[in-house]
C-alpha cells in the first residue's frame, strides 16, 4: 500500500497531518488508539504500521443454526486512511 506516494501520504496521516484539538474527529484521536500505543510500544512508534477492523454481517460461534452451512460477509476497514477527516 506504500508504493503509491498518494496513499503512502494518506496512511501515515494519523501521525502528521490530524489536527491534536482534543476533539473526537478521527480513530486515531479514540482511547483505544491510545491505550494500543501505550500497550505495545514498537506498533505505536511507526505510524506506517496499518491498523484494521474487521466487521461481519452475523456469526455462528456455537452452531445452533439449523443450517450446517452459512455465507456471512466480511469487511476489513484500514483506519489509518484519512479520506473523509478534516
Amino acid at each position: 500500500m506504500f508504493v503509491n506516494v498518494n496513499d503512502a501520504k494518506n496512511l501515515k496521516w494519523h501521525a502528521n497531518g490530524k489536527k491534536s484539538d482534543g476533539l473526537l474527529r478521527h480513530a486515531a484521536d479514540s482511547l483505544q488508539w491510545k491505550k494500543i500505543d501505550y500497550l505495545f510500544l514498537e506498533f505505536g512508534i511507526d505510524p506506517r504500521n496499518l491498523r484494521l477492523g474487521l466487521a461481519t454481517n452475523g456469526m455462528n460461534p456455537y452452531g445452533n443454526f439449523s443450517s450446517k452451512h452459512s455465507l456471512w460477509p466480511i469487511l476489513v476497514i484500514i483506519y489509518n486512511l484519512s479520506f473523509g477527516c478534516v
